[in-house]
Order: C-alpha cells, then structure tokens, then sequence
C-alpha cells in the first residue's frame, strides 16, 4: 500500500475488508482492471486444504459475486499457488469470468521460464473481454505459447546477487556445523534455487536456497575435508 500511494496518492489506497466493497464503488472508480492475488493457504499442499470451507476463501467468493456485476471490467489477472488449478475456489472464479463474457486463458509457470534462477511455480490466469486470446483455450499452459514466448539464457546465481553483503546475512556456525548437509546450497556458476517459503531463516531444510561464493568444485573439497577430520577424529 505505501508503494502505491507513494506512485498514485493515498487517496485511492483503501485498507479495509474486501467483503465489504460493493458493486456501486468499483463502478465509481472506473476501475477496468482486477489484478488479484488472494490467500493461498486454502489450498497450499502442506495446509489443511480446506478450499472454500476455509474462511480466507470468503474474500474470492465475494469478488466472484462481483464480477458480473461491474460493467466496467474489461481485464482480469488472476495469481495463486500451485494447486489453485484443482479448487472448488477455482471453479467459482471461472464460472464468473463465464457469466461475465471474459475469454479466459489458464496458465501454471515458474520463474525460470523468464530467465529468473528461482524454481517456485504459480497458477495464473488472464482473462478479458473482447477479443479472444490468439492460443488455444481448454487446457492449463505449463509455458508460453510459442508465438509469445522468447528464447533466454537463463541467467547465473551470480548475474543477480548483491555485492559485499552484510555480515548479519551469513548463517550462523552453529547452524551450519548441525544443518549443513540437508542445506540446498547454491553456487555462483549455476542457474537454479529453491522456492523461498515463510519458514526461511527459521528452519533449513525445505524453505528456501543458501548462497556460498565458492565454487562447486571448492565446496566439494571442503566437505572432503570434513569428513576426513571426522573419521579421524573417530578413529
């Protein structure tokens, strides 16, 4: 919200509760476009999956209700986690794009599509009235159609990393002396990371990537090492 009242004015910036905003003050605005990106823990895969039971849902059933009501919009997009495709949630929102007259197109894309080294994929959805999109309706893309689509490098951990970090942003020893082999440690040289998830810096297995400047072959050869003072030690 401080973003956009910094870009556009706080006097369209309105915190409040979705459930209570009303077909009369989006016609008000002259609001064309819905950009929306409602709570995925209704349908995260390590979450209960409650779906629209789940009261975080009541917001999108709400906007659901909306839609067809609201003349004025011409352009909808539509983003959530992976397995929003399955939703009952889903089914309400393209029966109201359906109602609506909206062509839609349904999408499932990750970050490396677009030349960004982070693995974390979304559901997404475009939606508009009008012309239909030039590609083919019916089915869930897992990448760009090919007239969209460009050709990319796919870009090195070390293009996109800052320089000379701070040192409050190194794992911490203990850490590393007990948690360093489940770590998905990353080096400068590769194009990959793992999904960043809310539990980053609070567990270290399954949340996210670890940054080392060392080459692979370096870190290799420490770990060797490692273990050669280990069983020496044992010995």
């Amino acid at each position: 919200n401080a973003v956009y009242a910094h870009n556009y004015g706080n006097n369209l910036v309105k915190t409040r509760n979705i459930q209570s905003l009303s077909v009369k003050e989006v016609e008000k605005l002259q609001a064309n476009m819905l950009l929306m990106s409602p709570p995925c823990q209704p349908h995260t895969r390590q979450g209960l999956q409650r779906d629209t039971e789940d009261k975080r849902s009541d917001a999108l059933t709400h906007i659901c209700g909306l839609i067809p009501e609201c003349q004025n919009l011409q352009y909808i997009l539509m983003e959530n986690v992976k397995g929003f495709e399955s939703s009952q949630a889903r089914n309400q929102f393209i029966e109201a794009l359906e109602r609506s007259g909206f062509h839609w197109r349904e999408f499932i894309l990750t970050p490396t599509q677009f030349n960004v080294p982070n693995t974390r994929y979304r559901y997404y959805c475009i939606a508009r009235k009008g012309a239909d999109f030039p590609f083919a309706g019916g089915k869930i893309w897992e990448a760009m159609p090919e007239d969209i689509a460009q050709n990319q490098v796919l870009s090195q951990i070390s293009e996109i990393v800052e320089e000379n970090v701070s040192s409050d942003f190194l794992v911490p020893d203990d850490v590393l002396n007990k948690r360093v082999l489940v770590m998905d440690i990353i080096h400068p040289a590769q194009s990959r990371s793992m999904c960043f998830t809310k539990g980053y810096t609070h567990y270290t297995e399954g949340t996210g990537s670890a940054y080392t400047p060392l080459s692979e072959e370096e870190s290799h050869r420490i770990f060797e090492l490692v273990k050669e003072i280990d069983t020496n030690n044992q010995e």
